[in-house]
């Protein structure tokens, strides 16, 4: 995997030698929505149609078959530094007791239990 990173990044381009470690850095996220500002930290409605969802009948494709010979040892590290269940219930201890859902949704059930079809 990281070959395969090295490789890829090798073939861009070198990046401009006038820019910051900063202006790098938000030129790889890509867009200023990372930055704190209060009219992008507030919560959009749900727009279902920019949902995206498999094919019908897709079949998902293991990650480890993915990544090539290291893929099995990686996905098998990868799932050492998971957060265990009793260590997230302990992070989650203060936490508001309900989760957000999108205002449509909870005002109209109906739309909530298309949207929940739609997702099975």
């Amino acid at each position: 995997v990281r070959k395969h990173i090295l490789e890829r990044v090798s073939r861009l381009a070198a990046s401009p030698c006038d820019s910051s470690p900063a202006e790098a850095f938000g030129e790889l996220r890509g867009h200023s929505i990372y930055e704190v500002d209060a009219d992008f930290a507030k919560v959009l409605p749900l727009d279902v149609s920019s949902v995206s969802l498999p094919a019908v009948g897709f079949q998902p494709v293991a990650i480890a078959s993915m990544l090539g010979d290291e893929g099995e040892a990686f996905v098998e590290e990868f799932l050492t530094t998971v957060l265990k269940e009793n260590e997230a219930r302990e992070g989650l201890a203060g936490a508001p007791a309900r989760p957000y859902m999108d205002e449509r949704m909870r005002k109209d059930p109906a739309e909530y239990v298309k949207f929940l079809v739609r997702m099975m």
